[in-house]
């Protein structure tokens, strides 16, 4: 069967029309992984299998990525100066603007990475559940929980002070144990 995604954008205002929607994207291919810039002015999107730059008001639309392996998960540096994703299995940045990647992390990286406010990015090895958290300044590595077999961990999402991590938590062996976490 076919299938495709476009996205939309909803504004929520309670004085006014409560939800105003407007389509972003047109067409019959995949728009996956959006990730709002800082200054919610603009997202980075997977599309046909790179990183594309969309304004929010859907008036333009730049690629931003020509690899030759598959991009995925793009997340925005906290200056929304740089992007950070994945492609194969290693971790690269570029510029917002456009350029050539870098990349920060050659190694086995997983499915999804995501660049928290405090500038460090939260990264999954392959195979592995618990989040890594690299810091891109000097190139460190360490684990978000130091127990290594705790289930699986997903969406990191770093408190405004960052005192501590909200994430989801499946800890159990029977998945019965499972939910929103919060760890300092």
């Amino acid at each position: 069967y076919d299938a495709f995604h476009n996205l939309w954008c909803f504004k929520y205002n309670e004085h006014k029309n409560p939800s105003q929607s407007k389509k972003l994207t047109d067409g019959t291919t995949f728009f996956n992984m959006p990730a709002i810039s800082p200054d919610g002015s603009k997202i980075a999107v997977v599309h046909k299998s790179n990183i594309f730059i969309i304004s929010v008001n859907g008036d333009s639309m730049k690629q931003l990525t020509f690899l030759n392996s598959p991009c995925r998960s793009p997340s925005w540096s906290p200056t929304g100066k740089e992007i950070a994703f994945l492609s194969g299995s290693k971790l690269y940045t570029i510029s917002s603007e456009g350029g050539s990647p870098s990349i920060l992390m050659d190694k086995d990286v997983g499915r999804y990475v995501y660049w928290e406010s405090n500038s460090e990015i939260f990264y999954h090895n392959v195979g592995n559940r618990n989040f890594y958290i690299f810091n891109p300044v000097t190139r460190k590595n360490k684990l978000l929980v130091s127990n290594d077999s705790v289930g699986w961990i997903s969406n990191p999402r770093l408190s405004p002070d960052n005192s501590s991590i909200a994430v989801f938590w499946n800890r159990g062996p029977l998945g019965i144990e499972k939910g929103l976490w919060s760890i300092s």
